[in-house]
């Protein structure tokens, strides 16, 4: 799917137009006071949009949606309307997410008054990274290719995004602190020298999912504060080594994350948490036992325990093996950090040759906890399962419960399992957490 930014010139009856285009839909389609027909245009300069996308570039490629929903500070960098207070732009989102982008549009509601109406409707579009790197490339260097442009903030500003792009350090530093949810230039010196000492310890690529999982100034000491947790006498010892065998017969491991066939990555989880159940012969709930033997954990994880202090759980592993440290004190939440910390060495298993890596089990919405989250569901609550065993279409709250019990994970595992496979609409979601 294709990201273009296309600008119509100026006429005698219209002014310069901008339409953003996402494959065959326009982020920017527009309905004007007498118009009879939309337009895909929107009237603005286009140096608002592009000094806008120079210098967010980094946090709209690299930054993904907050954990609890945009905040004031995200939308600057990622929402059109905080371009100019002076045009009309639609209610639309950017943000990253890996391998990916991610574009979502509000149209506005009928009836309400304004100059024009955004009528695009675009719930959390995937594309390609590189379609949006390429889109954006061609859109800036318009300018910077022009010889009459006078403009020095913008041009100051697209030559410096070019400049750091192409130094591997210099960008590699500009994605952590996208991933941290800074400006450039603007995250702490301490902080940044804390991630650094981290990142040639494990490697890069997980220290960048775990500023994701916590970003903000105190995301290095959450991370070493899970390290230490999941090292301590608090940790599971696991060996991962028979489910990693089990699933490399079928070739299925996910290299450096990308899925294995193309598809959105909690496709490729369900895939590879199918065949995993498979080779272990379950069908129905996994029991704790046939947990804790697929992971080779000799104690009992189970068993609830006091609430820890961590942000979220990790998975950590180092040349004397892996081990975890679970955050949830209750069975059902062990279970699916456990599930999920499996997932999550599917996802890393190929990035590199390091025998120390870390994976943080979080409630952020990038591609790994993404495919983390998928792998774990499936693995203890297979969809189709789930859906033989409900009664009733939609379910009733009853029906949640039962699942639930039946298969030892948590209403709310139930519930995100339906509306991914669209078996439940959004209103019914809302409707049942409510119930539940």
């Amino acid at each position: 799917m294709t990201f273009q930014i296309e600008i119509r010139p100026p006429t005698e009856r219209e002014p310069t137009g901008i339409a953003v285009r996402i494959g065959d839909q326009a982020l920017t389609r527009v309905l004007r006071p007498g118009a009879s027909e939309p337009s895909d245009y929107l009237y603005a300069p286009p140096e608002l949009l592009a000094l806008w996308i120079a210098e967010n570039w980094w946090r709209l490629r690299w930054e993904p949606l907050p954990t609890e929903g945009p905040t004031e500070p995200w939308l600057q960098a990622h929402g059109f309307r905080s371009i100019s207070n002076d045009y009309a732009w639609p209610d639309a989102l950017i943000w990253g997410q890996d391998s990916r982008v991610v574009v979502s549009a509000k149209p506005d509601p009928v009836g309400v008054v304004g100059p024009v109406r955004f009528l695009s409707d675009i719930e959390e579009l995937l594309i390609a990274a590189d379609a949006f790197e390429h889109g954006t490339d061609r859109f800036l260097k318009q300018w910077a290719r022009d010889p009459a442009r006078t403009d020095a903030p913008l041009l100051r500003a697209i030559r410096i995004l070019f400049e750091e792009r192409d130094d591997p350090e210099v960008s590699a530093w500009r994605r952590l602190e996208a991933r941290l949810g800074f400006d450039p230039d603007t995250v702490p010196d301490s902080l940044m020298k804390q991630l650094g000492e981290l990142a040639k310890a494990f490697a890069e690529t997980d220290v960048e999912e775990a500023a994701s999982a916590a970003p903000g100034p105190r995301a290095a000491d959450i991370l070493q504060q899970g390290i230490a947790f999941a090292q301590s006498a608090n940790g599971l010892a696991c060996d991962f080594a028979a489910a990693r065998t089990l699933v490399a017969r079928q070739a299925l491991v996910v290299p450096q994350g990308i899925a294995m066939d193309g598809a959105i990555p909690w496709k490729s989880a369900e895939t590879l948490a199918s065949h995993l159940r498979e080779q272990i012969g379950v069908v129905g709930p996994l029991p704790d036992a046939r947990l804790r033997d697929l992971l080779e954990i000799s104690s009992d994880p189970f068993e609830s325990a006091s609430a820890c202090n961590l942000a979220y759980a990790i998975r950590v592993r180092t040349q004397s093996g892996d081990r975890v440290g679970l955050r949830s004190k209750w069975r059902v939440g062990r279970r699916i950090e456990l599930a999920r910390a499996l997932g999550d060495l599917f996802y890393t298993d190929g990035d590199d040759a390091s025998p120390r890596h870390l994976g943080p089990i979080a409630r952020s919405k990038t591609a790994r906890q993404q495919f983390q989250r998928a792998f774990g569901a499936s693995l203890l609550c297979p969809y189709s399962e789930l859906q033989a065993l409900l009664r009733t279409d939609p379910p009733e709250s009853e029906d949640i419960a039962e699942a639930a019990r039946h298969f030892d994970v948590s209403e709310q595992l139930v519930l995100s399992t339906l509306v991914n496979h669209q078996s439940l609409s959004r209103a019914q979601y809302r409707q049942l957490t409510a119930a539940v």
